[in-house]
Parts: C-alpha cells; structure tokens; sequence
C-alpha cells in the first residue's frame, strides 16, 4: 500500500512538472510568434500582350519625371502612363534597343541607324524628333543603338560600330576597334567593353584608359559593369555566369561567384544593382535571382520564379523601387518596395501558427508547414508541404501541452513533431479551447455538439459528449460564470449554456435573438475588447446585460466602427484593435479612437473569409492576412506616411454637332483656360497616375465645380465624359487612390463653354442698351394710357353714376306704384271689411228691434205682472242698445282710419260739417240705402231722407247733382291730388 501512495506521489509530481513545462513551452511559443519576423516574397505584375497589344518581346525602358514608363520592342517604343498603352512608330519601322531619360527632361531613343528623341506636343500626343542631322553622313551607318547613357550633359549612344556623343545638337564620334560591347556610367565616368577589355572613357578628350584586358576574365563577354561596395570598386558579370570584384585603385581583380553550374545551359543576360544594394540577375533560363554582396562575398537571397517568362532581356528599376523585367515575351513587375507579400497561395487560409521554428498554415486542402531558421524569414508558397495525415478542410490551429491541436473537417488531431495523431470518436470540429478552472480539460466545438476532452498520460482523449446541446456553433468563449459558455451560431443567434460540473450535460440553455436585443438572429460572433465580451452584430455591436438578461448596444465601440454594415470581426492586440467590417479590414489605436485605417487593406475586398477571417498580428507591426485565394503580410511599419503621386490629365477631346473630333491642348494645367464652342456635344478627359503605374486597379474620382456638389464615388474608370453643358467656367478636379491606400495629389482643369453670340457681353451691352431704351419708351407709353384710361374711366364713371340714378328712380317709381297697388288693395279689403261690419251691424240692429217688437207683442199677451215686468226690462235694455251710439263711434274711426284722404277733403273743404254730417257722407260714400243708414242710426228712413236733404245744402249740391256720384269724385280726386303731390315731391328731390 505504501507502494502504492509513493507510486501515485510519484505521478502527481511528474504530471506537475509536465504541466509547467507545458505552459512555459507554450509562453515560448507565444513569445516566439511575437518576435518573429517572418515576409512573403513581393508580389509580381504581370503584363501581356491582351494588355499593350504589339509585339511582346522588350528589349529596354525608360521613366520620365512624372512616371510615365517606355518600353523599346521590335514595333518601336511602347509608352505606358498607368492607364493606357500607345506606341510610337520610328520613322524606318526599326526596333528600339535603346532608351534613356535624360536630365534635360527628354527621352532618347536609339534604333537601326536612327536616334533622335520623344517629345509631348500641347494636346498630350507623343512624337519622334530624329538628330540624324547633328551626325556626318559618313557616321550614319552605325546600325543598332544597343544602350544609351548620360554624363557630363552627354547623351552617349552605343553601337557595336561606335560610340555617339550628343550634347547641344553637336554630335562626336569614337569608333570602336572591334566592337563596343558593353557601356556604363558609374560615379560619374563613363566605362566601356571592347574586344581589349574595359578601358575608362574621358567625353571631353576621348581618351581612353585601359583597366583590366579581357584575357584577365577568359574573354568572356560581360553584360554588366556595376559598383561595388565603395566608389573604387566594379562588380563585373559575365554571360557564362561568373561575378568579379575590380579595385579601380590597386587593379585587384577576382573572381566572386560562378552563379551558373558548369552543365545547367544557364547564362546571365542582364543585371542590375537597386538602390537597395541588392543584385538582380536577369537569366536566360531560370528568371530572376537576387543577390547580396557582403564583405566576403556575394550571398544568394530570393528567386522570382512566378514571372510569365524564363528568359529576362533587361531589368529596370523605377523611382517607387520596383523592379521591372523585361522579358522575352512580355513584362513583369516586381513591387519591390510594397507592404504587401504573399507567403502562401492557390488556397484558402484559415489559420496560421508559429511554433518551434515552423510556420503552420491551416487551409481549405489541409494543413501545410515551412521550416525557418533565426529570427527572420521570407517565405513562398514552394517553402511548404502539406503535412501527411491532415489533407482536407482544417478549420483552426491551437497549442495546448506542448502540441498542435488541429481542428479539422474529419474531428480533432493532434500534430507533435512529425507525427500526427487522431482523437478518436471526434468528428468535425471548429475550433478547440481550454476550459479555465479546469486544467487540461478542453471543449471542442463540433458540427454536432460540443465535445469534452481532456490531457492525460501525454495524449488528447475524447471523454464524452456534452448531452443536451446538438447545436453547430463556430464561435465559443467561456462566460465569467462557472461552467457557463457563449456559443454562437450563424443563423440561430446566441447560446447561452451551463453545464454541470462533471461536464456530462448542460443544466441550463437560453437562446437569445432578435426578441433579446439583438438587432438579428443572423451573423453573430462573439470577442473580447477592454475586457469586455462583445457581440458583433449587422447594426453594431452589443454586450450582455446580466440584470436584464437582454442586450444592450456598445456605445463606446459602435460609435468608432458605426452601424452601416456587418461587423464580423474584433481583434484587440496590444495597443491596436483589429476589425472585420463586411468586406473592409482595418484597425484603430485602443487609445486613441479618433481614427481608422482601412486604406491599407482595400486590395482585401471580396477575398476575406466571411466569419472565419484570419488576422494574425506580429510584433514588426506587421499583421498576417488569410484569403480565400492565400495568406499576405501587411508591413504597417512602411506605411505610416501614405505615398502620393499627381495624376496628370493626359488627353481632352470634344465633339461638335457634325461629329468631329477635336483634340485640346493641356493648356490648363500651365496657367491658363481652354475656351471651347458652344455646339460642343460632348466633351471627353482621360486622366492616369503614372507614378501608380504598377497599380492595376488603381481608382479614380471626379468633380466637375459649378455642376457637381460632391466628388464621385471612387472608380476604376479612366475616363470621364461630359454632354452638352450649359455655357460658363467650369473646373475639372480629379483624384486617384491605390488599393494599397496610396493616394494622389488633385489636379484641376479650367475650361469654359462660350455661349452663342446672344449671350456674349458685347450683344448683352447691346441688349442692355436696347432693353432701357425699350423700357423708357414703355413708361412713356404706358403713362400715357395710364392717362387715357384715367378720362376714359371717369366718363365711364359719370355715365354709371347718371344710369344708377336714374335706375335708382325708376326703381323708386316702382316701388311707389307696388306700394300705391298694396295701398289700394288694403283700402278694398278694409272697405270690404267695413262694408261687412256695417252689414252685421245693420242685421244686429234689425234683429234687435224685431225681438222690441215681439217683447212688445208678447207683453200684452202676459197676464202676469211679474212676467209683463221682465219681458218690459228686457225690452228696455234692447232699446238702450239700439240707442247705443259705441258701435257708430267705432264705425267713425274705422271708416276715418280706411278713409283718411276722404275725409280730410271733407274737412278742408267743408269745416263746418258736423261729426254725424260726416258720418252720413260716410255711409252715402259707401252707397248704403236710406233704410240701411235708418237701421244703423236707429232713426226711421225719413229722418235720413231729412239729414240727407240738409247735408245737400250744406255741400251746396244742385238738384241735379247725384250726392253719391259727388261724393265718389270727391274721394278719387282727393287721392289722385295725393298722388300726384307725391309725385311731384319724388322728382323734387
């Protein structure tokens, strides 16, 4: 038993030690990804035929100062400004060997006896200027001009027959003895090659000094002179591959290198030194090859074996550092001095891990691994293989124990050394972590579920599957909680789960969506930033609210990244926060929020791995980037000052109503404007970066003041095309960027539309002139019918007035005859009344005095004297009320009443007529009878034929005269007077 305690005692430590040796391992490794420097080889241009069409065989170029690149081929020269190729023809059709650009800012071209020079007319077209003429017609026949350089304000053609000096249209001449095969300018003297060896050349004497016989290097011929490491030393190259070292002071001549095995057919056609100090070596057979030259000796660096053609004729370097080779059919550029290197391609990179000086790359056909040594690497695509074991998908690389966990479509391995293992009853997995407070415990993420395994005894073992959550997540992180996890799942949203503590099954399961805070269920991922757990989300980003058990928007973080698209990544490292915002990659300083840097990153867009994007971070601030198509290193460190280069108006044509086609002169950029007509109805620039040249998705954007508010969006478009624009001034501005976040300077074009002769200031004087002339005439004019238009409408005025008045008369008129018709048919219906009263009246009276008389009848008939008694008062009383004269005083006022005018005659005429006098004419004028006027003045008939007879003579009425007829007249003129008084008042007024 004690055995037994010492055994496991025994263990316990072991496993300790294993533990810390592990960690610390992995500490190293961590460390080691931190310190390592690791590059990709530069990346390469390739131009074709479909590009410049004519003939593919290059033979020299040329850069001028605003970088615009010629080539010389078997066509002629091929002129290239970043955005379009031209070719310019010599006038024999001979090809171009030879070209230089000189300091006196022309480009010379050397052909089969012709040389001359390339000069840009107004209107940005190239032409060909020969000096044929500075030369003797005996120097003529030189045939090919292989090289051109310059020295001491010389321009120097070499030919194998002679040397041409040009300077001031004056030309001097060296023949050679044998053939000039080789020419170089070098700290400032001018070395030649012929069949003695090489000899220094003196332009001002043409003298020569021999420096080192050909016999000395085998008679080889040489294709190059270049320094060395100091100004007294000449590195020498030879066709058949070998290197010399030259000491112009002590003639120390040595051998440096054979570069070229003795049986490969190899040769040197071309080399030249950057300014970097580097050697490129352009071969026959095998491409390019670069060389180091240190204190001993010349060290092979990188080969360029991706260019298009083994067989380099010449190689140029431009300003930018790049290297161009021209090949022997087409031409390559090499981009030298870009941030951008690729160290893997032709697959999908995943992953990537640095660990025991092997570089693991984790890709869609398996997962592949290059050896390095030190510190510093540059890496290709031929430095890796293809570990055995692990071909197909691999998801993810981790280093636990000491060991490769590999993530893989096919389960989990583990990679130790050379040997690959798998962990049996593991199937397709994402990705591995550590589970903390759990040591040498891990969760894998699978398709299916989440897996336990643990470390034991040196090796992974599968322990069992988590029960209760089958879900497929590619993101999981460990909660701050015990035992909890965030797992996250493309299309389902946010797991939450707990499991318990022997990891057997979960206890707890919560999804979380849209109806939790989320903006969507789809494309969530999960990071840590400042300490926090962050949710990438489609509109911003979100943490988790333990209180409320939702989620809440990030302010601090959304406000940098914004809410406009996906954000599919957060990486913080360091001082810098990596991102993934659809398809842009950038990052920001964690401190420092106010800016973002995406420029650098737009060659990325469309090639990163939606949600699977690899951003490896290392400590030369350079950053490494997994592709669907391989993985690149960013160098941020080179590129802190954003290049920047003019872009340059290169061509400006328009079209009139007929058609035709009308080239500019580039006058704007000098100063001044370019006018064109006003039937212009179209009007074409085309713009390039020539400094961008090696930029093949270089973009564009635009904005023509006095039309556009804002710049355009950015375009690979070159050209941009105007119809019929209005007449004015207009300015064309014009910018380009790189995918490399390269940017150029602005350049602006003036120009102006005139307008047609009407619009001009001379016909506008006119106009003017004519218009205020038109205006006074017009006041005047218009005064003047103000005036007639016053009199005319103050005789309308008048003429109204008069009319309205005499309508309004003609209505009062009207008025008086409606009102004398409803006077005279009230006087009817008022008469009919009175005439209706006098008869109840008279019926009354008749009624009553015939009941008198019954009374009186009846009461001596009665025996009774109580009876007789009240039959006498009864006919007392009715002979009261016949005697009554309240009815007659009431028939007075309603016959005054209805018959005013009557009987204010009456009164004016006759005074003295009593008020019963006056009653009677009342009844006479009313055409009663004697007995009915007897019966209503309870009189008998002859008492009215007396009243009658005594009103007669009080009127003063003839026999003759009828009294009633008398009366009648006298009512009618009365009221006929009335009448016509009124009239007469009415028109009074």
């Amino acid at each position: 038993m004690r055995q037994l305690l010492y055994c496991l005692l025994l263990w316990c430590c072991v496993t300790q030690l294993y533990a810390e040796e592990s960690v610390e391992r992995v500490a190293q490794s961590l460390g080691e990804v931190k310190k390592f420097n690791i590059n990709g080889t530069p990346q390469v241009v390739h131009y074709t035929e479909e590009d410049y069409r004519f003939d593919s065989q290059f033979w020299t170029m040329a850069e001028d100062a605003e970088g615009v690149l010629y080539f010389g081929n078997n066509d002629g020269v091929a002129i290239y400004d970043g955005e379009r190729w031209s070719l310019l023809r010599l006038p024999n059709g001979s090809t171009v060997r030879g070209l230089k650009y000189a300091s006196d800012g022309n480009v010379y071209v050397g052909g089969y006896n012709d040389l001359g020079r390339i000069v840009r007319n107004d209107i940005g077209q190239y032409k060909y200027v020969s000096l044929l003429d500075v030369l003797r017609p005996e120097d003529r026949n030189f045939e090919d001009i292989w090289q051109i350089d310059e020295l001491d304000g010389f321009v120097v053609f070499r030919s194998f027959k002679q040397l041409i000096a040009v300077k001031n249209r004056r030309a001097v001449t060296l023949p050679a003895h044998g053939q000039f095969t080789r020419m170089n300018v070098i700290n400032d003297h001018l070395y030649v090659v012929d069949h003695w060896g090489i000899k220094r050349l003196n332009l001002k004497n043409l003298e020569t000094e021999k420096l080192i016989a050909s016999d000395r290097y085998d008679g080889e011929e040489l294709c190059a002179l270049l320094p060395g490491r100091s100004k007294r030393e000449l590195v020498i190259f030879s066709r058949v591959g070998k290197s010399y070292s030259l000491d112009l002071v002590t003639s120390k001549f040595e051998l440096l290198m054979n570069h070229v095995p003795d049986d490969s057919g190899d040769q040197i056609f071309c080399v030249i030194k950057s300014r970097e100090g580097s050697y490129f070596l352009g071969m026959i057979n095998s491409k390019v090859r670069v060389f180091e030259l240190t204190d001993q000796r010349l060290q092979e660096g990188r080969t360029f074996e991706n260019l298009q053609n083994n067989t380099v004729l010449n190689l140029y370097q431009t300003r930018d550092g790049s290297v161009w080779a021209l090949l022997n059919k087409g031409i390559d550029c090499i981009e030298i001095p870009s941030h951008i290197s690729k160290l893997f391609e032709d697959a999908a990179v995943y992953d990537a891990l640095l660990y025991d000086h092997k570089f693991y790359v984790a890709t869609n056909q398996g997962v592949y691994v290059a050896t390095y040594e030190g510190d510093e690497a540059t890496l290709s695509s031929d430095d890796f293989s293809i570990v055995p074991g692990l071909e197909a998908q691999a998801w993810s690389l981790h280093l636990y124990e000491g060991k490769i966990v590999v993530a893989h479509d096919r389960g989990v391995y583990v990679l130790e050394g050379q040997r690959t293992s798998f962990v049996n009853q593991t199937n397709g997995v994402w990705k591995v972590i550590p589970i903390e407070g759990k040591p040498h415990h891990y969760l894998a993420c699978a398709y299916d579920g989440l897996y336990l395994i643990k470390y034991e005894r040196g090796s992974f073992v599968y322990k069992n599957k988590i029960n209760g959550f089958d879900i497929s997540g590619r993101d999981i992180m460990q909660s701050v909680e015990d035992n909890t996890f965030w797992v996250c799942h493309g299309y389902k949203g946010v797991f939450r789960i707990k499991i318990d503590d022997d990891y057997q099954r979960t206890t707890s399961l919560e999804q979380y969506t849209d109806q939790n805070g989320l903006p969507s269920a789809y494309n969530n991922n999960i990071s840590i930033w400042k300490g926090d757990t962050v949710f990438t989300t489609v509109d911003g980003l979100y943490r988790y609210d333990r209180t409320t058990n939702q989620f809440e928007l990030y302010e601090e973080l959304t406000a940098v990244l914004g809410r406009d698209h996906l954000i599919r990544k957060i990486l913080q490292d360091d001082d810098k926060t990596w991102y993934v915002k659809e398809d842009e990659m950038g990052f920001f300083y964690t401190s420092d929020t106010s800016r973002v840097y995406r420029d650098l990153f737009l060659s990325l867009k469309g090639s990163l791995l939606k949600s699977m994007e690899l951003i490896l971070p290392l400590s030369d601030s350079g950053v490494l980037v997994g592709t669907n198509n391989g993985l690149y290193k960013f160098n941020i460190g080179k590129r802190n000052e954003v290049v920047t280069a003019p872009t340059v108006i290169t061509q400006v044509k328009y079209k009139n109503q007929e058609d035709s086609v009308i080239y500019c002169p580039l006058v704007s950029q000098r100063g001044s404007h370019l006018k064109l007509p006003n039937n212009t109805s179209s009007l074409t620039f085309n713009f390039a970066t020539p400094r961008f040249s090696t930029q093949k998705d270089l973009q564009y954007s635009y904005k023509l003041e006095s039309m556009d508010r804002q710049w355009s969006e950015w375009d690979e478009v070159s050209e941009k095309e105007y119809s019929y624009l209005k007449a004015g001034q207009y300015t064309l501005k014009v910018r380009s960027r790189t995918t490399f976040g390269d940017r150029s300077e602005e350049v602006a074009y003036v120009f102006e539309i005139e307008p047609v002769w009407y619009q001009t200031k001379g016909a506008l004087t006119v106009l003017a002139v004519l218009a205020v002339i038109g205006l006074v005439l017009a006041r005047t004019l218009v005064r003047q019918k103000i005036k007639r238009t016053k009199e005319e409408a103050h005789r309308v005025k008048t003429s109204l007035e008069l009319e309205i008045k005499n309508m309004t008369l003609e209505r009062e008129n009207e008025n008086i005859e409606l009102e004398k018709k409803r006077l005279e048919e009230d006087v009817v219906q008022k008469s009919k009344e009175l005439a209706n009263y006098t008869i109840l009246l008279l019926k009354k009276r008749e009624l009553l005095a015939a009941m008198a008389a019954e009374l009186k009848e009846l009461r001596s008939k009665i025996k009774n004297a109580s009876n007789r008694e009240i039959v006498r008062s009864m006919t007392r009383r009715i002979n009261l009320n016949l005697q009554d004269e309240e009815h007659l005083n009431v028939f007075d006022a309603n016959f005054e009443r209805v018959h005013q005018e009557f009987f204010n005659e009456l009164k004016v005429n006759f005074p003295d007529l009593t008020q019963k006098e006056l009653r009677l004419c009342g009844f006479v004028n009313m055409n009663l009878t004697n007995k009915e006027i007897a019966a209503i003045l309870n009189i008998s008939v002859r008492g009215v034929e007396t009243a009658r007879y005594r009103l007669r003579k009080r009127l003063s009425l003839g026999k003759e005269i009828n009294m009633v007829e008398f009366l009648a007249t006298l009512s009618s003129t009365s009221e006929e007077g009335v009448i016509e008084e009124s009239d007469e008042d009415y028109f009074n007024d």
